[in-house]
């Protein structure tokens, strides 16, 4: 149990919502911004936490270790979470160019 204040909340619904919470902001960076450095910035970022984590995760002497591991996982977690963003946005993306190329052939005067 995770107490925030005076409400308890399971650990799994933590984890569950703040994967869901990363998620959504990876959907909304891939469908709203253009510049590809930015839509990568939290993967990246994930990446790094988990390798870091990992790493204090081996070096760490007595329980330190286990604590720096749950983390790692809590972080990957996240990472899993934000590479299903990324293929949300994959296949909506083919739909869209499917289906545009597919008007596009339907009614070739309207091409542009």
């Amino acid at each position: 149990m995770i107490h925030i204040g005076s409400l308890a909340v399971k650990t799994e619904v933590f984890v569950l919502l703040c994967s869901l919470f990363v998620m959504l902001c990876q959907l909304i960076l891939c469908f709203k911004v253009k510049l590809i450095y930015l839509r990568i910035a939290p993967a990246v970022l994930l990446i790094a936490a988990t390798v870091i984590l990992l790493l204090m995760a081996y070096t760490a002497e007595g329980w330190d270790g286990l604590g720096y591991l749950v983390l790692a996982l809590f972080a990957l977690c996240l990472l899993v979470f934000c590479g299903v963003g990324w293929l949300i946005w994959a296949i909506v993306n083919a739909l869209m160019v499917r289906k545009r190329k597919k008007r596009d052939k339907a009614d070739p005067e309207d091409a542009v």
